[in-house]
């Protein structure tokens, strides 16, 4: 996915705040072009100085400290969005590693169509990938994502929890967010055997990462910045020592990354999703839907949607919808696939629309395909 030189491995509403003056978002941007040409070459070469750090710097696991990824970096002082600039840098031919940082986005992508509020300070990229991985499998390279970034930050003392499938939260305030794009092309199966014609299957080629992490940036009060964290009374003194500029912070998003994928390649996708799960906000959150079994799930402290499926292999059919009307249930993990499952509560006949999420919680029936959702997120595939 990303070529490495390691040894023996390879991986197939805040006012806004003044950013210390050695770090370079404090730089204006209304330069010449050729001014903003060599600070961008600067910029690229402190965020590959930075990448070549010792791995437990940035708060990698000792497993994958070793790995040396080969990061072909693109700076821009302002980008509309970095994952449109990669995929065009993709369209002229650019391989996979590569990576496209703005100094802050005018058009910064969020989940469902969202924009990502990309103001000067915070940190904004996009990493290419090749996965070739089926389709069913797209949500897990969020989920890869988020975990390896979420898990630097807590082995730096930064105790940080992902809310599914893509927001990275310290103590329920929004520090990052995650978006995945990706590109389809059909693969072919060989057909079983007694039949003649193979089997065409759509798998991932390409996919674009896109994150967003706050460092000194102007955020929303459901927000924080990591400038924030560390200088708080909390503060880790690890995490502050480790991660004082800018540059650092980009380098350990994208080891971060790195380090999920090569996490799940090693240990396959049921056990990575175990170790995903462990950093949920969500579960044990009572869910509900409404009468018409539409999903816009409400939690008691923390909205999530998506797309319903009773089973992966029950998935389109129209009955399913009104299957789910006025039913609530809990949260009890994530599938293989990356899909939040939901345990139904036993329904209430004649009633209307369930309020147990707003009451005590209400009896959850014997786990089965029956009665699990399925929560699929939203999934974005660039034609």
């Amino acid at each position: 996915m990303i070529p490495t030189n390691s040894a023996g491995q390879t991986a197939s509403g805040s006012q806004k705040s003044q950013a210390q003056s050695s770090q370079p978002d404090n730089q204006p941007l209304s330069q010449s072009p050729l001014a903003q040409l060599d600070s961008q070459k600067i910029y690229s070469q402190k965020v590959q100085q930075a990448l070549t750090l010792n791995g437990a710097e940035l708060g990698i696991c000792p497993a994958f400290a070793n790995i040396r990824p080969q990061f072909n970096i693109h700076s821009f002082a302002a980008l509309p969005s970095t994952n449109t600039k990669l995929w065009e840098l993709l369209a002229a031919g650019a391989p996979s590693g590569t990576v496209v940082i703005a100094r802050q986005q005018s058009a910064g992508k969020g989940q469902r169509g969202r924009t990502w509020q990309s103001d000067a300070g915070g940190a904004y990229l996009s990493l290419a990938l090749e996965p070739d991985w089926p389709v069913d499998h797209s949500a897990q390279l969020t989920c890869l994502s988020a975990w390896g970034i979420a898990t630097a930050l807590n082995n730096l003392g930064i105790n940080v929890k992902i809310k599914w499938p893509n927001d990275i939260l310290f103590e329920g305030k929004k520090l990052g967010g995650i978006l995945t794009e990706t590109k389809l092309a059909q693969s072919i199966q060989k057909a079983p055997e007694g039949s003649c014609d193979d089997i065409p299957k759509p798998m991932i080629k390409q996919a674009v990462i896109g994150v967003g992490i706050n460092w000194h940036n102007p955020v929303p009060e459901t927000g924080i910045t990591l400038v924030n964290i560390l200088e708080g009374d909390k503060s880790p003194q690890l995490g502050k020592n480790k991660i004082n500029c800018l540059e650092k912070l980009i380098a350990l998003v994208l080891r971060g990354i790195l380090q999920g994928v090569v996490f799940q390649q090693q240990v396959g996708s049921q056990v990575f999703m175990k170790a995903y799960q462990k950093l949920l906000t969500q579960v044990g959150q009572t869910v509900s839907l409404d009468s018409s079994g539409k999903l816009s799930l409400a939690l008691p402290t923390v909205a999530i949607s998506g797309n319903a499926l009773e089973a992966p292999r029950q998935v389109g059919k129209k009955s399913d919808a009104s299957r789910w009307a006025n039913r609530s249930g809990e949260v009890i993990g994530v599938s293989e696939e990356g899909y939040l499952q939901v345990a139904l509560h036993q329904a209430k006949p004649g009633s209307g629309v369930n309020q147990d999420c707003k009451q005590a919680p209400a009896k959850v029936l014997k786990t089965s395909v029956d009665n699990i959702l399925l929560l699929k997120p939203s999934e974005i595939h660039i034609r």
